[in-house]
């Protein structure tokens, strides 16, 4: 099916990506990259402090504000309509483990180890993170490599709560009031179960030699899993989000199409039918190599594919795939070469030329294959939003012309926004010694089941020691041992006890490091709300 009608007159960014969600005419091609917090790390100082800023309110604010600056169409990602589990972010992603189940989590150094305790054994699992990926671990140790080890994991699956998680609806509310007419948010959730299994806690290796040795438990577990995934999909049916995408990262090099049509389509094709139901639009994010789904991808009852990749991440072009998927949706398209590329000449060609050969169809949204790449120039996404603009117009008859944009760049340098580096910042008149005192204050007496130690290591000042006995708590100026340690500027920490910072921002921005038991990071920042 190829586009003949276009839309006269010019449409907002939210009014375009809707109507190219639903296969409708628009005035132009959408340019809706990934972007996340891997992307940003190399970005000038303005992008990144803009993040940081936005993020101590929570990570879309964050990104929300990082994408605004990189000036592309937004698309946001990850605005979650459901309250999660605590404990260990990889194990909760399952779901809610009632008693007596127990999981946990706590750093060690850049290992973050994760445990789930039951009565008949426990399972650690550990995901590591380096500075080149950020705020993205990758497994070092996988939850199940052996039978018994199964049982353990089978015993704690049984324990999962087969109830809808609690609503958040009032957090796509916000971030859609935020954006207004500038894109739109969407919303998500994790991958069919063997799919998380396969990725997040057994392992490629693993996962296969358990489903051939021990079929039938297997199949218990991943039953039981996608019952849990049914009711977080039937609670995201009723929010208020229009937008939603399960992110799979199918891949022939991670299953095959028999096993795909075994395991994973059908549960796919049950999301799709529960969020048709509340008029939704489902996308599922698969970055991988498809050529060998084709058909059954053609045939699925999700409306469209999200982050579409070429070689080398994949091996499915923009326009192959909506050429082979008639009827669906697709996003994606420039692979990460692309991206980084520093011949911005080269880069206008091949985007250029993938505009062309795309701009016949509905339905197709330019963006990147899974995310942009660390190290991308702000330049390239400037110079692929001035292409759609221009070259991806259905409006006007040859508004694009090769090289103008290198034209119209500015010849003197732009004025930097960039803060210069101090190296390590100076307390600014902040007395830490009196701010632990009043955060120590501030927690005693209030979480009795509560017993450890934690290090406080300021840049520029002391090291100081809080202890903390059954909820009664006595801070030290001291060295030694703890069961957790908060490395930072006074500034940054003084923005975390006052809740001016969120944590998960200030790890992922680096602004303060962690080691040891998440669950005393938990008591601290709880004393900042």
């Amino acid at each position: 099916m190829t586009l003949k009608n276009s839309t006269e007159g010019q449409m907002s960014t939210r009014e375009r990506i809707l109507a190219a969600l639903q296969g409708q005419p628009v005035d132009r091609i959408p340019f809706v990259p990934l972007i996340d917090t891997y992307s940003v790390l190399d970005m000038p100082a303005h992008v990144q402090q803009a993040l940081q800023a936005a993020a101590s309110a929570g990570y879309w604010q964050g990104m929300l504000a990082a994408i605004r600056e990189i000036g592309c169409d937004i698309l946001l990602r990850h605005v979650y309509v459901t309250q999660s589990a605590s404990g260990a972010p990889h194990l909760n992603g399952f779901g809610f483990f009632d008693p007596p189940v127990v999981t946990s989590s706590r750093m060690d150094g850049s290992l973050l180890v994760e445990r789930l305790e039951t009565p008949i054994g426990t399972l650690t699992g550990t995901w590591g993170f380096t500075d080149m990926h950020g705020w993205i671990p990758h497994p070092v140790k996988h939850l199940v490599t052996d039978h018994e080890e199964l049982k353990i994991f089978a015993y704690a699956v049984e324990h999962l709560r087969l109830e809808k998680p609690e609503p958040d609806f009032g957090n796509i509310i916000q971030a859609e009031k935020a954006i207004g007419e500038a894109g739109i948010a969407t919303t998500s959730f994790l991958n069919t179960p063997l799919m998380d299994l396969i990725e997040t806690c057994w392992g490629l290796d693993n996962t296969y030699f358990m489903l051939h040795d021990y079929p039938d438990e297997v199949e218990a577990i991943l039953d039981r899993l996608h019952r849990v995934q049914r009711l977080v999909v039937e609670r995201i049916a009723e929010s208020p989000a229009k937008v939603v995408i399960e992110y799979e990262n199918t891949s022939s090099t991670l299953l095959s199409p028999k096993v795909f049509r075994r395991y994973c389509l059908p549960l796919l094709n049950e999301y799709a039918d529960i969020l048709h139901s509340s008029d939704k639009i489902f996308l599922v994010h698969m970055c991988g190599k498809l050529a060998a789904f084709a058909g059954d991808l053609a045939s699925a009852r999700f409306n469209g594919i999200a982050d579409i990749s070429p070689h080398p991440t994949g091996n499915f072009t923009l326009d192959e795939a909506v050429a082979a998927l008639p009827g669906k949706i697709v996003i994606g398209g420039i692979d990460a070469t692309t991206f980084i590329e520093p011949d911005l000449g080269q880069v206008e060609a091949k985007v250029a030329g993938l505009i062309g050969r795309i701009k016949q169809y509905p339905g197709v949204l330019l963006g990147s294959a899974d995310t942009a790449p660390r190290g991308t120039p702000l330049e390239t996404f400037q110079l692929i939003q001035h292409l759609v603009e221009t070259a991806g117009s259905y409006r006007t008859v040859g508004g694009y012309q090769p090289g103008e944009f290198h034209a119209a760049r500015t010849q003197s340098p732009v004025p930097s926004k960039e803060t210069p580096a101090t190296g390590t910042e100076p307390s600014g008149g902040l007395d830490m010694h009196q701010v632990l005192l009043e955060l120590s204050r501030r927690l005693d007496g209030k979480r009795p089941e509560v017993t450890g130690s934690i290090k406080f290591i300021v840049t520029g000042d002391r090291i100081y020691r809080l202890f903390i006995e059954q909820g009664k708590c006595r801070l030290e100026i001291s060295d030694g041992s703890s069961d957790a340690s908060m490395a930072g500027t006074p500034k940054n920490l003084l923005a975390l006890f006052t809740g001016k910072l969120n944590a998960m921002a200030a790890f992922m921005t680096r602004k303060i490091k962690f080691d040891g038991d998440l669950k005393l990071l938990g008591v601290l920042t709880a004393a900042a709300e």
